[in-house]
């Protein structure tokens, strides 16, 4: 049972935006490599240098953190509606065979924002989920499919360019492509996670399904002290400001347990308890 973040300073950490301070983190680290680095979006239609669209009220936001400076490094969200309604569906054909019922919801990955000088890291030839820079990606995609099977959702949905599902498949995550490329910022495949009879169609070999058990998947945004002491001890209140009253660790379940069930650790720290999911105390779910 995994009650602390992972106390390796190399690699990276992936926080829950649930709060409006970590959300404008979200939306300014999106603006500044969006709009200012990469001119996907105008940068004069976000006067308060927050990138957001129309999916962003349907949407769960991420922060990746670098632990060896307490930098923030970059984005995702989870968009989570019925196909027809995702922004993929807007931008790619999605083969009829890949399609999900159209009452069912499901989720689609995007806004994978990395500042410039970490963008090298999903260009990285090497798939291996041990690799400190390497887990940048593993660590943002193992977060989003927890967090969605939290949702029940049983497919994710993206756009990205090939070298990127490269990468991916490398690292043993299957994603096969379900549709033709369009161009949208680039030229895009349309892939998908299949997290029905999870872990059976999602990971293509045992070291990566053992990596995403290893995980921390992902905290909830939370105080700068507790982040802090358990990695460098260094001050870190202008990177990870005290917002939270308590801090909720998710873990995946070992194979031996329904996967379904993935266990939630809560640790109260106004109220000097701890609880699994279920059990009574301040309610604090998915957001």
């Amino acid at each position: 049972m995994h009650t602390h973040i992972n106390k390796n300073t190399t690699g990276y950490d992936v926080i829950l935006a649930n709060t409006e301070e970590s959300k404008n983190i979200h939306f300014n680290l999106r603006y500044q490599i969006y709009c200012i680095e990469k001119g996907y979006e105008e940068a004069r239609k976000f006067p308060d240098e927050m990138e957001k669209d129309e999916y962003d009220d349907q949407s769960v936001h991420f922060l990746i953190r670098h632990r060896a400076d307490n930098q923030w490094v970059g984005t995702f969200r989870l968009i989570i509606d019925k196909l027809h309604n995702l922004p993929i569906h807007q931008h790619a054909h999605i083969t009829h065979n890949h399609r999900p019922h159209p009452e069912k919801t499901v989720v689609e990955f995007s806004r994978l924002a990395i500042i410039r000088p970490f963008q090298k890291i999903i260009r990285k030839p090497t798939g291996d989920t041990d690799d400190p820079d390497m887990c940048l990606v593993f660590n943002a995609i193992s977060a989003g499919i927890e967090y969605s099977r939290q949702c029940e959702a049983q497919k994710i949905y993206f756009l990205c360019r090939p070298s990127l599902a490269k990468v991916i498949r490398k690292m043993g995550i299957n994603c096969p492509q379900i549709g033709d490329k369009t161009l949208f910022r680039g030229q895009r495949f349309p892939y998908k996670f299949d997290l029905s009879d999870f872990p059976l169609h999602l990971f293509s070999t045992h070291h990566a399904l053992q990596a995403f058990h290893r995980k921390n998947l992902y905290v909830h945004y939370c105080r700068a002290s507790d982040l802090t002491d358990r990695h460098t001890g260094k001050a870190a209140a202008q990177v990870l400001p005290p917002v939270e009253e308590f801090v909720e660790y998710r873990q995946p379940t070992t194979p031996v347990v329904d996967f379904k069930k993935p266990r939630i650790h809560k640790v109260c720290l106004t109220k000097n308890c701890e609880h699994w999911q279920g059990e009574p105390c301040g309610s604090f779910g998915p957001t």
